[in-house]
């Protein structure tokens, strides 16, 4: 009677975990470990490499966003100076002027 009122305070879940613990084997738990084990060592390795990876593309990032930028601002100020020079050339052409200011 004392092992069946035992037997009613172990719980259902317990009783299924018991079970099945006793049908895998150790060596197989183990070898799953180690490959676990294993995984996650190359997991964080490649984590630890994208992170240099986005680190070194964001600080690429910038300096080309940079450089962009100041080739745009150039690009604006060779179209203004051409657009003077080319009012300048129809403003000679208009008048008749061989000499261009």
């Amino acid at each position: 009677m004392a092992a069946i009122d035992e037997r009613k305070a172990i719980s259902a879940p317990e009783i299924l975990v018991d079970s099945l613990a006793g049908q895998v084997n150790q060596s197989d738990i183990d070898t799953i470990l180690q490959s676990q084990r294993l995984m996650l060592t190359r997991f964080e390795k490649t984590n630890e490499m994208l992170l240099n990876c986005n680190a070194l593309t964001a600080a690429r990032f910038s300096a080309a966003q940079q450089e962009f930028r100041r080739h745009t601002q150039q690009l604006v100020e060779m179209k203004k100076d051409l657009e003077s020079v080319f009012r300048r050339i129809r403003f000679a052409k208009k008048n008749g002027n061989s000499v261009i200011i």
